[in-house]
């Protein structure tokens, strides 16, 4: 089944179609009724679509324990383009790469007050593979369409192991 998802007058005056076919998850954009471009899932894949993200939603600083054996949340944010509620939770990393640790939990909240319902993600701290001097952590996954997403924040890792001093013996 073929749908026309959208037709518009570019600024130049051709015509522009976009229609999509959701049994081959594939999107074709038509300009000024001439060649027509198909924009596969596979495609759609190997380009993600950046996303916002809020580590530790509600605090500052981003603080991660390194220590510590609990969770961590992650909040994906609606925003003008994109809407959280989108995302298929079962195929989200985080981590230091953001292929890291799957979600144990997960609920959609509106998270910043905007009036927008987020997606909040909690995942084992041990998973994500965050290391002492790490600035930032990612996060990826897809939509239920089979959109890839990837977004990053800041991040501070604490309660590192100190470097050891190197002490002298002249003797």
């Amino acid at each position: 089944e073929v749908a026309v998802a959208s037709t518009a007058v570019l600024g130049d005056g051709r015509g522009l179609a976009i229609d999509s076919d959701v049994t081959t998850r594939r999107i074709f954009v038509q300009i000024n009724n001439e060649k027509i471009y198909v924009l596969s899932s596979e495609f759609l894949r190997a380009h993600p679509q950046f996303i916002s993200i809020d580590i530790k939603p509600g605090r500052s600083g981003n603080r991660v324990n390194l220590k510590g054996k609990g969770k961590i949340s992650v909040a994906i944010l609606t925003t003008h383009d994109f809407d959280a509620t989108t995302v298929s939770p079962t195929t989200v990393r985080f981590g230091r790469t953001g292929t890291e640790a799957a979600p144990v939990r997960f609920v959609p909240r509106d998270v910043n007050a905007d009036g927008l319902t987020d997606l909040i993600l909690a995942f084992d701290i041990e998973d994500t593979d965050i290391r002492c001097g790490d600035t930032a952590a990612s996060l990826t996954g897809e939509t239920v369409a089979g959109r890839a997403i990837h977004g990053t924040d800041a991040i501070k890792p604490v309660r590192c192991k100190k470097p050891s001093r190197l002490t002298w013996d002249p003797s």
